[in-house]
């Protein structure tokens, strides 16, 4: 049987460690998760490496035009 080494490469160990946050945000539906993520990408974080969705909530306590949306950043 033949066994091939694989070689990892390594790299350096980060300066602060990975954190991740969520956030809920209560938005008119008219605004969409691309105008979200457009507003988070001007303000061109590179500690910012992902964001998504997580959940969007509806209820009769935000109202028909309303809506909570729980983003995850790392």
């Amino acid at each position: 049987m033949k066994h091939e080494m694989q070689i990892k490469k390594m790299k350096a160990i980060p300066e602060y460690p990975e954190s991740t946050r969520d956030i809920t945000l209560t938005l008119g539906k008219v605004v969409s998760y691309q105008k979200i993520l457009n507003a988070i990408a001007e303000v061109n974080l590179p500690i910012l490496k992902k964001v998504e969705c997580i959940d969007l909530f509806n209820s009769e306590a935000l109202g028909p035009q309303h809506h909570n949306v729980t983003l995850r950043m790392t």
